[in-house]
């Protein structure tokens, strides 16, 4: 893949930093399974999800009960759960309740609760004043009435109850539009500002973008590859410039900067598109590394669309689209697999096999997520930190399901251990039956409880005995403690319980055999 930021020179004091996330990625290309689908077998699909919203090889999705859930990537923290650990299912943000919508960005994420606060965590600038990233979810400062946020790359811009707009985090390019490119690291009124009213904002990579009440758009940050789409290549700018040859538009996706815009007009549905083209993510049927398609500085139509077009994801440069048939298509950059179909770049709107009652579509760097009118989560592309969250790591064209987190098996209880009767060296053991128990694991420590001295497994029923086969010096007379393990599906759907509590048992004091003297 041919990656530009611009038909000119990198800007100074953008720097190596600027592109992290192009090493990550280079270092980590695997092969893309070509249409198989990877998902494990027997494994649950995760339900109740309302929104999905996909970052930089994590994402993250809000339910219906208020929680947020994340996936994939987690070296800075922005799986949210108090790690760095990696996850590959959906591990639950911490401490977070009563979301209504999550943005994903490079490495952070932030959700908007229903009282109108904000919460952000994972890398730096998460608008809580600290430069600091966080591990954990942290209140986003001077903001209690934010209806939608949106987050690309560095920085997050939030639309409030009053329609106007605040933004926070990196500003290297004039992304928050307050006329200065300062890091802000409390969200910060534009400037100058929005001519009227905003209904909806879409932050891009190195710009931001809002919708206003009257059906116009305005931009703002990065403008060269023809971002700002009015015609120019205006490499950086705080001035809100409106986009030419657009009609009323009800829906936008998409920033300035490294990628592409796209707005549905309110007039029959139209899709327009512009900015970056080197992928054919302006889905126009062309794609260029130089010359005149490499980008288009206007809007242009999109066709081929098989129905009316709802929604929209421009991603960073493979845009889908949700139809009124609830069906899906992709188009541009495909190296991961991230339109779901294959064959890179599509240069076209093109159905994603197999996917139907799509609700709401959300495409990232190199992997893409859609929330399904059964309110499961299904995911495509690279997987090589489990983004997709199926529970592998491995890449696929074919959408697979975000599965349920495997559920920790109960801990046995009433477990009684006993000298065998009339037996030497030899202890019974029962307990009760653990519901989807797959086997038991039964342990013997010395009589302090302190050190294991052998365990058997693959045990089945709720009962066994421990004899020397066990544990080969198992004495007579001899105090132990014994405890039992139910043994889950190896994390498919069910994880090993915890051990039961330790219970004591003593063998059987057997007299040595008297011996016959002669006289």
């Amino acid at each position: 893949m041919s990656i530009q930021y611009a038909k000119q020179t990198q800007p100074r004091g953008v720097g190596k930093s600027l592109f992290t996330a192009l090493a990550i990625f280079f270092a980590s290309i695997v092969a893309v399974v070509g249409g198989a689908n990877v998902q494990p077998a027997n494994a649950a699909a995760m339900s109740g999800f309302t929104q999905v919203s996909v970052g930089n090889s994590f994402t993250c999705a809000v339910k219906s009960d208020g929680t947020v859930w994340c996936w994939g990537y987690n070296n800075v923290g922005q799986l949210g759960n108090g790690t760095t650990i990696n996850a590959s299912r959906p591990v639950q943000v911490s401490g977070l309740t009563g979301a209504t919508q999550v943005a994903a960005a490079e490495t952070q994420a932030c959700a908007v609760k229903s009282d109108g606060r904000v919460w952000c965590w994972g890398g730096a600038r998460l608008g809580n004043g600290s430069a600091a990233g966080s591990t954990v979810p942290v209140q986003v400062s001077d903001l209690t009435t934010a209806t939608q946020i949106s987050g690309n790359y560095s920085h997050f811009c939030a639309l409030k109850a009053d329609a106007s707009v605040v933004c926070w985090g990196w500003n290297v390019l004039q992304n928050l539009g307050d006329g200065t490119t300062t890091d802000r690291l409390v969200p910060t009124a534009l400037s100058p500002a929005l001519p009227m009213g905003a209904v909806q904002v879409s932050a891009g990579v190195f710009g931001t973008s809002v919708l206003l009440s009257d059906g116009t758009v305005r931009s703002w940050g990065a403008g060269n590859n023809g971002a700002l789409g009015n015609g120019t290549n205006t490499y950086s700018t705080s001035t809100k410039t409106a986009p030419l040859n657009l009609s009323t538009v009800s829906k936008i996706s998409g920033g300035p900067g490294w990628g592409n815009l796209c707005a549905i007009e309110t007039a029959g549905s139209v899709v327009k598109c512009w900015g970056l083209n080197n992928n054919g993510q302006l889905g126009i049927g062309v794609a260029a590394g130089s010359g005149a398609d490499y980008w288009r500085l206007t809007p242009v139509i999109v066709s081929g669309f098989t129905s009316t077009v709802i929604s929209i994801d421009a991603g960073i440069y493979t845009p889908c689209a949700v139809l009124a048939d609830t069906s899906l298509m992709c188009w541009g950059y495909n190296g991961q697999g991230q339109a779901g179909v294959s064959g890179t770049p599509v240069l076209t709107p093109t159905a994603v096999p197999n996917m139907t009652g799509v609700s709401q579509v959300s495409t990232g760097y190199y992997h893409s997520c859609a929330v399904l009118s059964d309110t499961t989560v299904k995911c495509w592309g690279r997987n090589a930190y489990g983004a997709l969250g199926n529970n592998t790591t491995t890449n696929s064209v074919a959408a697979v399901s975000v599965l349920a987190p495997a559920v920790t098996l109960s801990t046995p209880t009433s477990v009684v251990a006993s000298a065998t009767t009339s037996t030497e060296k030899s202890i019974d053991v029962t307990w009760d039956a653990i519901a989807s128990a797959s086997s038991y694991s039964v342990r013997i420590y010395n009589a302090a409880g302190s050190s294991v001295l052998a365990t058997k497994t693959n045990v089945t029923g709720t009962s066994t005995t421990l004899t020397t086969a066990t544990y080969g010096s198992l004495a007579n007379n001899t105090a132990y403690k014994i405890t039992v393990t139910a043994i889950g599906d190896a994390g498919v759907n069910y994880s090993d319980s915890s051990e039961s509590s330790q219970v004591s048992v003593t063998t059987n004091l057997v007299a040595a055999t008297p011996t016959i003297s002669s006289q």
